[in-house]
């Protein structure tokens, strides 16, 4: 098992006094801790606009910590590809690899917030398609000897070689997969597949259907299956008077230990005790609905909703981190199938000083 530093960079909590620019701050400087602590791999994720996400540019971070670390792996967690430009973005891990040593894997997805399209004004709706064309370009790019021209749908150009040539020949790739054609994409270009559990719940019942539906679209498409990872989160305290604080702070501890949370909700919808908001669910589905479909659940009190919508199925839900799954097709349960594998972890802090560890399978 290797570990490494995972972080989203959410800083939406209730009174938090953290700003944005100190939560850079800190996980840069926690990234480079990881380093001294042997750890594998720092994956930083890319937001914008908003406190669920407060880092905009993972890959300028990464190259800080790049120029002050020797071995530890550079990720993103993941590019939002459809907001940039593919030629730019090869340029930009390619030069990274260089200057590292070869020390990056490159994620990619498209990402599940409306907001974050709509200033670089790149269409939502077809965001599918536009990573796509993308992640094939970027992969293009880094591998092409000379010069290539590409006339597509969403970008188009003629006699184009990047430089500097990236160091990995080639760069690990990642996608971050909410949906069906995501998973495909990965297997037909040879990706590896990031997957979150909630996510996998809710739309094929866990993550060993996930890894059924890779493999299967691997074997169609002809290509080896990568490495399919997903974020797993558990907390560490050093005493039991610690742990026993946290708990108290964190809504989230009660229902990972709690036995007493019931197994279903009143409406019949199957769910995941640990994944619950201030003691209460933060979205609920629908019973008998494996599609994904979610709505708010109705108690009082605010949440910050997202939207998201694609060909993967249309979810409204609050804080990524606390979300219900949908009872499974037939079954009346999900299996949650284990996937085998090395696996990559990292620790990840709350701003009431509780750590959390995200492992990759």
């Amino acid at each position: 098992m290797d570990f490494g530093y995972f972080t989203l960079s959410d800083n939406h909590y209730d009174n938090n006094p953290r700003s944005s620019n100190q939560f850079v701050a800190d996980i840069t400087a926690e990234a480079l801790y990881a380093e001294e602590l042997g750890m594998h791999s720092a994956w930083i994720g890319e937001h914008h606009f908003n406190s669920l996400g407060v880092l905009s540019c993972p890959d300028l971070v990464l190259a800080y910590v790049a120029a002050r670390s020797k071995r530890i792996r550079l990720a993103p967690a993941v590019t939002v590809l459809p907001l940039h430009n593919p030629i730019r973005v090869a340029e930009q891990w390619a030069t990274l690899d260089l200057l590292s040593g070869g020390r990056v894997d490159f994620a990619a997805g498209r990402g599940y917030d409306r907001r974050e399209y709509l200033p670089f004004h790149v269409s939502f709706e077809d965001n599918q398609g536009i990573f796509e064309e993308g992640l094939e370009l970027v992969r293009k790019l880094w591998m092409a000897e000379g010069r290539i021209s590409h006339h597509g749908r969403h970008y188009s150009f003629d006699d184009v070689r990047i430089t500097p040539k990236p160091v990995q020949r080639p760069i690990p790739a990642y996608v971050g997969s909410f949906s069906k054609p995501s998973i495909e994409l990965a297997a037909r270009l040879g990706c590896g597949l990031i997957v979150a559990p909630f996510a996998a719940a809710m739309s094929y019942g866990g993550l060993r259907e996930v890894a059924d539906l890779y493999h299967e679209s691997c074997a169609r498409y002809g290509t080896k299956p990568g490495r399919l990872m997903c974020s797993y989160f558990i907390h560490f305290a050093d005493n039991t008077a610690q742990e026993d604080g946290q708990r108290a702070a964190d809504s989230l501890l009660p229902g990972v230990r709690d036995p007493r949370l019931p197994r279903r909700s009143k409406i019949g919808a199957a769910e995941l005790p640990l994944l619950r908001r201030h003691g209460r669910a933060a979205a609920a589905g629908e019973a008998g609905r494996p599609d994904g479909k979610f709505r708010p659940a109705r108690h009082g009190g605010g949440h910050h909703l997202n939207l998201e919508e694609g060909r993967g199925g249309r979810i409204l839900r609050g804080d990524p981190l606390f979300q219900r799954r949908v009872e499974a097709a037939q079954s009346g349960q999900g299996r949650d199938g284990a996937l085998h594998g090395r696996s990559r972890a990292g620790l990840r802090r709350r701003p009431h000083g509780a750590r959390r560890l995200s492992a990759y399978l």
